[in-house]
């Protein structure tokens, strides 16, 4: 019994090492998987400059969302909701399309002289494969 157990420990051990030594890769795409979706101000032509979750009024929102894997779809919808008193209110719904290849892209969320003020408040932004398949979020307030 000591034995196998002993067996089994050296195997674990290994497999860890070599998990450690793939790492890069692996490290890498679990950073991409929880890094969802980043808000941020900048342009479309420099990317995001200054991350952030908390926009003033007129500022500009940018944001670029990352996944684990190619989208494998032209069609991302997106649901941009409002979160007051820990209830979710449905206030857009959007479409883009997107090279299916891409497992990141920038989007230029909200432009203030094209799209007015947003009302204050948090909100979530949701994004979604061929309307219904769920692929991740982002959070943001405008105060």
């Amino acid at each position: 019994m000591k034995r196998s157990l002993l067996t089994v420990a050296k195997v674990l051990l290994i497999a860890a090492f070599a998990s450690m030594l793939s790492g890069c890769s692996l490290l890498a795409a679990l950073l991409a998987e929880e890094k969802g979706i980043v808000f941020g101000t900048g342009t479309f032509e420099d990317g995001i400059e200054e991350e952030k979750n908390v926009f003033l009024q007129d500022e500009d929102i940018l944001f670029e969302a990352y996944v684990s894997e190619e989208l494998k779809t032209t069609a991302i919808h997106f649901t941009l909701l409002k979160d007051e008193d820990d209830s979710e209110t449905i206030y857009e719904e959007w479409d883009i399309s997107v090279d299916p290849t891409w497992d990141r892209f920038l989007y230029e969320f909200h432009l203030v002289d094209e799209d007015g003020e947003f009302e204050p408040g948090n909100y979530i932004v949701r994004m979604f494969k061929n309307e219904t398949e769920y692929v991740t979020e982002g959070m943001f307030t405008d105060e």
